[in-house]
């Protein structure tokens, strides 16, 4: 979860994270919203990710398309939260 500097750049954030979909082998499936709200506690934008096992998420993370990513939208996030976990299966 995204907390920006500026709320109007939700899009360009969420734009681009969605651009990893089809570019990370590893990544099963990518989920991108923009919240709607604007309650004082919500985050701006969400990105929930799916892999099948640890190491495709770490491949993910080392991705040069995932860090190129990374550094395009860090100038416009002012606080992220993660939340890793296993699915039960």
């Amino acid at each position: 979860m995204f907390r920006l500097k500026a709320k109007n750049e939700r899009h360009v954030v969420a734009t681009a994270l969605r651009r990893l979909e089809g570019s990370v082998p590893t990544l099963e499936t990518i989920t991108v919203g923009v919240d709607t709200l604007s309650s004082p506690r919500a985050a701006d934008v969400c990105l929930i990710t799916t892999f099948e096992t640890l190491k495709g998420f770490e491949q993910y993370q080392a991705h040069p398309e995932h860090i190129k990513i990374l550094d395009f939208i860090k100038p416009m996030v002012d606080k992220s939260e993660v939340v890793d976990w296993f699915a039960s299966v």
